[in-house]
């Protein structure tokens, strides 16, 4: 699967700083749990979409 331009920021800017995850090569550690690159950028547009937008449509009831 081809990376999109926002995988690719993400990638440059975040991606080496954050601590590999031992058990699984294609993660990382965050805050929020281990996550792929594809998790991480979509954790990323969620927490935007949230809390600097105001689009509560991604919140669970």
């Amino acid at each position: 699967m081809e990376k999109t331009s926002f995988e690719d920021r993400v990638d440059e800017l975040l991606w080496d700083c954050l601590l590999k995850d031992p058990e699984h090569k294609d993660r990382r550690r965050t805050g929020f749990g281990t996550k792929t690159l594809k998790g991480l950028t979509s954790c990323i547009v969620r927490i935007i979409k949230e809390e600097l937008l105001g689009d509560d449509t991604t919140k669970k009831a």
